[in-house]
């Protein structure tokens, strides 16, 4: 993760959400393996198939336990920036081999996804903004749909980033920092959902509030994308 940010140049998100893959990855394997030691398999290659079991168990149960693996496209992301990780142990020497190698053949998941969803309709917007239930999904309804914004964008809203009243008589935007936003504008102006915004504003203030528009008490201090991934699959559900 470092390396990703010193010496490779990406995106704060792209890293956050880096982060929360493995995070997640480890939490599922210490949980149904009852170990905290994902290394010491590695160094041995006579461990080698009952690691890639373990592995392959690990993805199992994250496949039947987190909703952000639900689309082909999303599972084989998944499973490469885990492999990455994997990738680096071997690399300086600490493991003995990669054991998600072949994994996307095992779950059948080696096939191309299609990356062309259907873009909702207005009909659709509003009928999720309809089965939301307060303003905290009200805003993910807007901030997804109305500004494009991606999930982890969406998550780390920051009061910082919003210029609801610009001193040049502009639409209200959203400006984003260096390393904040990957292959995007820096701006995005903000065309809808102005009055669920300031609500929300309202909602939140309050002397101890982060100043996150999606708070919560995670070591971040916002919601992960993932969270917000699954709000928005409820309201979809609903």
């Amino acid at each position: 993760l470092a390396e990703l940010d010193t010496r490779r140049g990406r995106a704060d998100a792209t890293i956050d959400t880096r982060r929360s893959i493995l995070r997640r990855y480890a939490k599922v394997y210490t949980n149904i393996h009852d170990t905290k030691d994902l290394l010491a398999a590695l160094e041995n290659p006579d461990e080698r198939v009952a690691e890639m079991d373990r592995v392959a168990a690990t993805f199992d149960a994250l496949d039947q336990l987190d909703e952000a693996l639900t689309t082909l496209a999303s599972r084989r992301k998944y499973v490469q920036d885990t492999r990455q990780f994997y990738k680096h142990l071997v690399m300086f020497g600490d493991a003995a081999y990669n054991p998600l190698a072949d994994l996307e053949i095992r779950f059948g998941w080696d096939e191309t996804p299609s990356w062309d969803n259907k873009a909702l309709d207005r009909s659709a917007v509003k009928r999720l903004y309809a089965a939301a239930t307060d303003l905290r999904d009200r805003l993910i309804v807007v901030a997804c749909c109305g500004w494009g914004l991606r999930p982890s964008e969406v998550a780390s809203l920051h009061i910082r980033q919003l210029h609801l009243e610009p001193d040049d008589d502009s639409h209200p935007y959203i400006e984003f920092g260096d390393g904040e936003r990957k292959n995007g504008p820096g701006t995005v102006a903000l065309l809808a959902g102005l009055e669920t915004t300031e609500a929300r504003i309202e909602a939140l203030s309050h002397p101890d509030w982060n100043g996150y528009l999606f708070p919560s008490q995670a070591l971040a201090g916002h919601l992960s994308s993932e969270s917000v991934r699954r709000r928005f699959k409820s309201m979809a559900e609903t």
